[in-house]
């Protein structure tokens, strides 16, 4: 087997990686680059013969999860090569269809279960469930004859997989995005925390989050009955709760972003049409002082038009940025947290981020037993040396031949 990651190695986000033999190419996942969090205009193109042109060379793509640093370039992936997902990434990206104007991709994946093996040619592809913001994100076991590589995706507290076939694999393809973070919050830490922030808070508070975290949804809905506050979300927000969640947010109410409480012809207030929730206007939720409403940065105009209405719904309120640190060299949430202090709004940083701190990246380490590390998905490539003793720093799109580094190159650990 052969890997090779198609885009750049020292940054987190691109995640592209080739796996091949002689007889198969696959493709593990399409990323696109960050940070661009919901700001949809963002233009990335990625060239690669015989996957995005030309005649098709690649057997498959499988996509880990619905981040868009894993999945935001499959519109450009050639109509030919079969994609394989998890339910609820294939559901998101639907949702993500209906409510702006981009390629309606989910129509092609073919749905793949944790637990559940995939040959393709000579390669079979186990896909492995693992926690991460995403619900429904999968890390994945690659088999081909002797060589077992684990492209461990992105992944959190790995306390829910069975290590037992991945044991002693090859190569472990590891992230790193938190390999500098010693500890980790968690959902409950966060929870608590919010529920302190939105009882001190004398106006409506705001939490910027990402919109399909939905273990994130649920902290704060829950921190929302500890203070008395009440939830209020956008029909996007909506759409996504109803279709890959098993939550309940039955006391939440929906907000739309437009001054008066009416439905467009377009796709995006098809909720509002469908009458699934009832949406108050801009005019209706700036009477609130009681609110905690997820928000996006495309939503700035939502919270002008508060402003303007009422400006003591959001003057005195918090935002609270509950999305990763590294978003903020983003112009759009650049853009949007200036927005926020200019309405008088405080900002403070509560977030329990979905990717694995050093401590668990030790231990998942352990676990696994790999008898070399190939980094990715990481600004820090040189501290998984402090880990294994056996990492290979691959440059962009340079090929590893597992067999001959394995055999012929490395001193292996004992």
């Amino acid at each position: 087997m052969k890997l090779r990651i198609h885009r750049r190695t020292g940054q987190i986000g691109w995640s592209i990686l080739e796996v091949s033999t002689d007889k198969t190419r696959i493709m593990f996942d399409c990323g696109a680059n960050l940070p661009v969090l919901d700001d949809r205009q963002y233009e990335d193109t990625v060239e690669i013969p015989g996957l995005t042109r030309g005649k098709s060379a690649f057997d498959a793509l499988f996509i880990a999860h619905y981040h868009f640093d894993h999945c935001g370039l499959m519109d450009q992936i050639n109509g030919d090569i079969p994609v394989y997902a998890g339910s609820e990434t294939k559901e998101v990206l639907g949702i993500v269809s209906d409510f702006v104007s981009s390629p309606p991709v989910a129509a092609r994946i073919q749905v793949m279960e944790p637990g559940f093996p995939i040959q393709i040619g000579d390669i079979r592809v186990l896909p492995v469930a693992v926690r991460h913001s995403a619900l429904g994100a999968m890390m994945f076991l690659i088999e081909s004859g002797k060589r077992k590589v684990l492209y461990a995706g992105d992944f959190g507290d790995l306390d829910i997989v069975d290590y037992g076939a991945m044991a002693g694999v090859d190569v472990m393809v590891c992230e790193g995005t938190n390999i500098n973070s010693p500890g980790s919050v968690y959902e409950q830490d966060l929870e608590f925390a919010a529920s302190r922030v939105m009882k001190s808070t004398p106006s409506n508070v705001f939490v910027l989050c990402q919109t399909a975290n939905i273990d994130r949804i649920e902290s704060i809905y829950n921190a929302c009955g500890r203070s008395g506050r009440t939830l209020a979300v956008d029909p996007f927000t909506k759409a996504v709760t109803d279709r890959i969640s098993s939550i309940n947010i039955s006391s939440a109410i929906g907000f739309t972003p437009n001054l008066i409480n009416e439905a467009k012809s377009s796709r995006t207030d098809k909720y509002i049409l469908e009458g699934k929730m009832k949406f108050d206007s801009v005019i209706d939720i700036a009477k609130r002082r009681d609110l905690v409403c997820l928000v996006r940065t495309t939503l700035g105009d939502f919270l002008r038009l508060l402003y303007r209405n009422n400006k003591d719904s959001i003057s005195g309120g918090t935002l609270i940025y509950s999305i990763w640190d590294g978003y903020k060299r983003a112009k759009p949430v650049q853009d949007f947290l200036l927005l926020c202090e200019s309405c008088g709004m405080k900002i403070t940083d509560l977030n329990a981020s979905g990717h694995a701190a050093r401590s668990q990246m030790e231990t998942a380490i352990s676990h696994v037993r790999p008898r070399a590390i190939v980094p990715i998905h990481t600004e820090s490539v040189n501290e998984f040396r402090a880990l294994h003793n056996n990492v290979v720093s691959l440059r962009e799109k340079e090929s590893f031949d597992v067999e001959f580094r394995i055999d012929d190159k490395w001193t292996l650990p004992s």
